[in-house]
């Protein structure tokens, strides 16, 4: 079965999934060891390894000075490989409904890539 995302491509069948936005490529199910929903600082994003300047969830940032951000997915595979899956296709801000959408959507590929793993 495959289940398809903006972002991700994930076939259950064959045990694979192939990132459309983020770290592009095809990857094997079975060699992640890790996966989190994080959000990435938007300045940041293709400038460094994916979600290495994050934006805590629920961090109190004041009104004006609130950076943009890309929700997403941080998966580590087993030969240390870092992957980037952005499920915000533009940068978004703390707490609005977009981001609140983005991070719902990252937390469901996650569960489905950890069942499959």
């Amino acid at each position: 079965m495959k289940h398809e995302f903006r972002s991700i491509v994930i076939d259950t069948e064959n045990k694979t999934f192939e990132i459309l936005d983020g770290t592009k490529g095809s990857y094997n199910i079975a060699d992640i060891k890790e996966c989190e929903a994080l959000n990435e600082h938007a300045k940041f994003r293709g400038e460094t390894k994916p979600f290495f300047h994050q934006i805590v969830e629920g961090s109190t940032v004041i009104g004006l000075f609130q950076p943009k951000m890309y929700a997403g997915l941080k998966i580590e595979m087993k030969n240390g490989m870092i992957l980037g899956v952005y499920v915000s296709s533009e940068p978004v801000l703390m707490q609005t409904d977009q981001q609140r959408e983005d991070h719902k959507e990252a937390i469901k590929i996650k569960k489905i890539l950890e069942k499959y793993k």
